[in-house]
């Protein structure tokens, strides 16, 4: 990813703070350089952005501006909220995506419910023509970049969008 400076003390990149940190440490100091207040939604705000330190920022940004600071505010309004400067982000990183990554992405955003390994495949290569290996290589991709979650219930794993990137390519494709 592209470091992006979005204040003077930090220089963000796309990775997520809570799959590498045990704490949430580091998004606590980004809400106390946007002088955040409601401490007591900080870890709903961490949860509700996966704990993406650019997401964070840029969101906390917004906070700041439009809400004084106020999270609890900001977590009153409907729905979640993606500030323009978050959108071009997920905008320039959709973009680099390939064709099959992205018709995974978007068989995601269409079920809006988890699916399994074998319905990605099947819709997939059915609307692609892809090969099996490529289907498999692309999600991977995904996961290792946090765009799609994996969620293991027993013996079954299901794959879905995280919250951003749903709410990103809901609003993208109206």
């Amino acid at each position: 990813s592209v470091p992006t400076v979005l204040s003077s003390k930090y220089i963000l990149t796309s990775i997520s703070l809570t799959k590498f940190c045990q704490s949430t440490s580091a998004a606590r100091a980004i809400f106390q350089e946007y002088k955040l207040s409601d401490e007591t939604d900080w870890e709903r705000l961490i949860n509700t952005y996966q704990g993406n330190p650019l997401w964070l920022a840029v969101t906390a940004m917004m906070i700041q501006e439009l809400f004084a600071g106020k999270v609890s505010e900001f977590l009153e309004c409907e729905g979640l909220i993606l500030a323009d400067t978050l959108q071009s982000q997920l905008e320039r990183q959709w973009q680099r995506l390939t064709q099959i990554e992205q018709a995974i992405m978007m068989q995601l955003k269409d079920e809006n419910l988890p699916v399994t390994l074998p319905q990605i495949l099947k819709t997939v290569s059915k609307h692609s023509m892809s090969a099996t290996s490529d289907v498999l290589t692309a999600i991977q991709s995904l996961k290792r970049r946090f765009l799609m979650d994996m969620i293991e219930q027993g013996e079954d794993k299901f794959f879905n969008l995280n919250l951003v990137y749903q709410q990103y390519l809901s609003r993208r494709s109206c």
